[in-house]
């Protein structure tokens, strides 16, 4: 049984894993997923995938840090529509712009890469909430789901993406429980590492890093693609009908603790 038949979804950011959700969806039963995002070439691959995959879909060239251009964009979709069902906050990374690659530690952080890095992370997706929020509480029903990080639960590099990320969590709430009352849910699916393109410049400088990364996850291994869209299929279905204001993490054990640094700790062999 296709779990998101004729849903329609917009999802915010249309690489990597905003396009392998976008196919998932589409292989789920949607009717139209509707991708917006900067980058025309992303946009155009991510069509192609969605297009193969048997769904109908809208790319719209928006800024998600601009609100006025997430509105207009939001507002033809609707027109176009007739409808919203659910809303994937995507967009967001730990490099939000070119130039800006000082953002891994509070020593070497500016104040233009912390003001960028939060309006990516935290106010464009709220500008996304506050321009679907309106024709989801006149249809009584909606999902919104946001893509967050286990940055936001623990200390792990990027402070300004962390503290991004880590907002998620009250705007989550605060959706949850302000829109309950129109069947509106919200909730947060927060994965540890994955391979993305985010990894590439650490590969250029270290072809190892991920082996090493994977030491740290109690499961030795990272996180994929069919991780996230299973997860986040559940998440926006009605098979996940009773649960909003929530985080679903993702890590293969991360948060959980490290049996490696235990090892390293009591220098004894779990």
């Amino acid at each position: 049984m296709q779990r998101l038949n004729d849903y329609v979804i917009v999802i915010t950011g249309a690489r990597s894993i905003g396009a392998h959700m976008g196919e998932r969806f589409a292989k789920e039963g949607a009717k139209l997923i509707a991708f917006l995002d900067v980058d025309q070439q992303a946009l155009s691959e991510a069509s192609k995938k969605i297009k193969a995959a048997g769904s109908e879909v809208l790319t719209f060239t928006t800024d998600v840090m601009e609100p006025d251009a997430v509105k207009s964009a939001i507002n033809e979709l609707q027109q176009q529509t007739g409808r919203i069902d659910v809303l994937v906050n995507h967009a967001g990374g730990a490099y939000p712009a070119a130039g800006l690659e000082n953002v891994h530690n509070l020593s070497e952080l500016d104040a233009k890469a912390w003001d960028v890095s939060v309006k990516l992370n935290l106010n464009a997706p709220y500008y996304c909430v506050a321009a679907v929020l309106p024709y989801m509480q006149q249809q009584g029903k909606g999902t919104i789901l946001h893509i967050g990080s286990t940055n936001g639960d623990f200390a792990l590099g990027f402070p300004a993406y962390s503290a991004g990320k880590s907002g998620l969590h009250s705007l989550n709430r605060y959706i949850a429980v302000e829109k309950g009352r129109y069947n509106i849910r919200s909730n947060i699916l927060s994965p540890a590492s994955v391979k993305t393109q985010a990894w590439d410049l650490r590969m250029k400088k270290s072809p190892d890093v991920l082996k090493t990364v994977e030491a740290y996850y109690p499961l030795g291994h990272i996180v994929d693609y069919d991780d996230i869209n299973n997860a986040a299929t559940f998440l926006i279905s009605d098979e996940a009908k009773s649960i909003t204001g929530t985080e679903l993490v993702l890590d293969a054990g991360l948060l959980a603790g490290s049996a490696a640094m235990i090892e390293e700790l009591t220098q004894s062999t779990l």
